[in-house]
């Protein structure tokens, strides 16, 4: 879902977007050639002398007209008076042709992407509540944005799940708007920006995570890595992107007043969230002592609230005994493994992985979900043992995974070339391969069957092929 919305606002910035400067240049350029400036200008310089800036006169140079006309086209109190009739005295009637040329002004700014679908708080349509939340005011803006979105994003959906991650993004988005509306409800300039929703996924991301040590990425040139620090590092950076889209807004579209209602959104939504993951621990007293089974239950009772509150260090201090007493506790394995998944580097994460990886009633898609993620994140090298190597093998080539069982064939290869499995494991390659159009690790796995294991039962059985 993170990938998703980068994408979307990506796409939408450089696609939908794209000429929105063409489109606003084109209703200025119509505005200033037509009779709007001098029916306008004239107006606007008396309303603002009737308001106490005595000092305002008609502008005369061309640049001079251009920022007025931008001014009043921005100014609440004005545009009322101009659209009730309020300025054309003594009659109330508009000079003609005034009302179709505004018309058309209006029109031709509503092509703008940015213009039509920005949030408004003076004139607050239900579509742009939504849609501001996808658009952006400049390169900087939406790159600044996607970075930190890409920062985040990515951990606060791990813990929440992609459809209440999506929910409190959209939430958060709302919470924004809802604080720019009361504190601007007169403002006619367009606001845009993920900001808003992005300062509530870096609010959630605060609350959940909080002083946790987690692994971040980083990438230099070519060299791609983790380390680890407390998860509050990411609020400076989140705190110095802020300070630069306030310096850099040129033209004032982008809602920097509203960061701080999408902040408190997400604030609230992620401890509503730990609130509702935590239950009251109930227990039981009975005369003879709680039995091994009634211990086992409290102890995985309080491991779930352990992950539930993304307490993750104390959740494996509590499991590591556990495990070893119960080595086949399919419960205890996968709260093992999900405390775990995410300390690559560590002891807890090599054994968990391979202690669920064994377990032979693990579903075999998750299985196979579970071996990519520990061969990708695995530091230094995956740790798996050839036995468990090839019966894993066996199972995800039985089950159609033909990349992961070739991986497997290849690094049990590596290991012990004359493994008692390797043959059957080679077959199974083949004949997966053969199945799925895979002509060259067919014959791969049939030249490398021949080599090593001649006059095997497997080799005599290939040759019928």
């Amino acid at each position: 879902m993170t990938l998703l919305l980068i994408i979307s606002c990506t796409f939408i910035f450089f696609v939908l977007q794209g000429k929105d400067e063409q489109r606003t240049d084109a209703a200025w350029t119509y505005y200033l050639q037509s009779s709007l400036p001098d029916i306008e200008l004239p107006l606007y310089v008396h309303y603002q002398n009737q308001h106490g800036k005595a000092d305002v006169r008609e502008p005369e140079a061309p640049s001079e007209v251009a920022a007025m006309a931008q001014q009043l086209q921005y100014d609440p109190g004005f545009q009322r008076a101009l659209k009730s009739g309020q300025l054309f005295s003594p009659s109330g009637l508009a000079p003609e042709g005034w009302q179709s040329a505004r018309k058309q002004f209006e029109t031709l700014l509503a092509k703008s992407v940015t213009d039509h679908y920005g949030f408004v708080p003076a004139q607050p349509r239900p579509v742009t509540w939504f849609s501001h939340m996808f658009l952006h005011g400049s390169a900087d803006h939406l790159f600044g944005n996607m970075v930190v979105l890409f920062i985040v994003g990515y951990l606060v959906e791990e813990a929440l799940g992609a459809g209440l991650f999506l929910l409190c993004y959209l939430l958060a988005g709302l919470g924004a708007n809802a604080l720019d509306l009361a504190l601007h409800s007169e403002r006619l300039v367009v606001g845009v920006g993920a900001s808003g929703a992005i300062s509530g996924v870096m609010a959630m991301f605060v609350v959940l995570f909080g002083l946790q040590r987690i692994r971040f990425l980083y990438w230099v040139v070519v060299y791609l890595d983790f380390f680890m620090a407390p998860a509050l590092l990411v609020l400076p950076v989140w705190m110095v992107n802020e300070a630069y889209q306030m310096w850099a807004d040129k033209d004032g579209m982008i809602n920097n007043t509203a960061h701080l209602g999408g902040f408190a959104a997400g604030a609230v939504l992620a401890g509503l969230y730990r609130l509702s993951r935590r239950k009251d621990e109930q227990p039981v007293v009975l005369d003879a002592g709680p039995s091994e089974a009634e211990q086992l239950a409290a102890q995985l009772h309080k491991v779930h609230l352990l992950l539930a509150d993304l307490a993750f260090d104390r959740a494996r201090t509590l499991l590591r005994p556990l495990v070893q007493q119960h080595p086949q506790q399919a419960e205890l394995l996968q709260a093992y493994y999900q405390a775990s998944r995410w300390q690559g580097d560590s002891e807890d994460y090599h054994l968990a992985t391979g202690r669920l990886l064994a377990w032979n009633a693990l579903p075999v898609e998750q299985a196979r979900e579970v071996l990519n993620h520990y061969l990708t994140h695995a530091r230094p090298v995956p740790r798996l043992s050839a036995s468990l190597m090839a019966n894993l093998g066996k199972r995800l080539l039985q089950a159609g995974f033909l990349p992961e069982g070739v991986r497997l064939c290849r690094a049990l290869l590596a290991r012990d070339r004359q493994h008692r499995a390797l043959p059957a494991l080679l077959l199974l390659v083949a004949r997966a391969s053969r199945e799925q159009g895979d002509t060259a690790h067919t014959q791969l796995a049939l030249t490398l069957l021949r080599q090593h294991f001649p006059g095997s039962a497997e080799d005599q059985l290939s040759a019928q092929w």
